[in-house]
């Protein structure tokens, strides 16, 4: 399946010097925020292990599947917005890749975002079945409009890798 992750530089150097890029758990605080992120995070691996996939050790890489349109690349406009300031971090690429298809969560990028919050602002553990259903319920290249739809993989391997391309370099508002 293509996806596309932004990444860090030293992400990205990783992936290269080790052949695989994996995210570790010790780069997320238990206390604070940086907490509630780290336990939203552990609830959407506990997702992926429903749909057999399995990050081991390993926190979920985040990537996507469709950018405003399906299966549309995410511009420089949706890296600004999607990617918590990769603009102003030098070196930060837009991984392009192909991952298997069964390593690959698949959900939609609103209703994670209301998910997240929940985790944010409140001290939830878990979430409704309503709203976890909502996760799943993804548009198709006929009612696609407007949302993006996100990719969760347990780890990324430099032979899945297409392209690299500079954060910089991308083009502003590719529809």
């Amino acid at each position: 399946m293509r996806l596309w992750s932004f990444q860090y530089k030293e992400s990205v150097e990783e992936l290269h010097q080790n052949g695989i890029l994996t995210a570790q758990w010790s780069r997320y605080p238990s206390e604070g925020l940086s907490g509630k992120w780290k336990t939203a995070y552990q609830w959407i691996v506990r997702q992926m292990e429903l749909k057999s996939i399995d990050c081991g050790e390993y926190a979920p890489i985040w990537a996507f599947h469709s950018c405003m349109r399906y299966r549309r690349k995410p511009d420089k406009n949706d890296g600004t917005m999607l990617s918590f300031g990769y603009e102003s971090e030098e070196g930060a690429q837009l991984l392009t890749f192909d991952c298997p298809d069964e390593l690959v969560l698949l959900s939609d990028y609103g209703a994670w975002n209301k998910i997240l919050d929940i985790f944010l602002e409140t001290e939830a553990k878990e979430i409704s079945p309503n709203l976890t259903q909502k996760l799943y319920d993804l548009p198709n290249s006929e009612t696609m409009d407007g949302e993006n739809i996100q990719a969760t993989i347990p780890f990324l391997k430099k032979e899945w890798l297409i392209e690299a391309e500079p954060f910089e370099s991308l083009k502003e508002n590719a529809l």
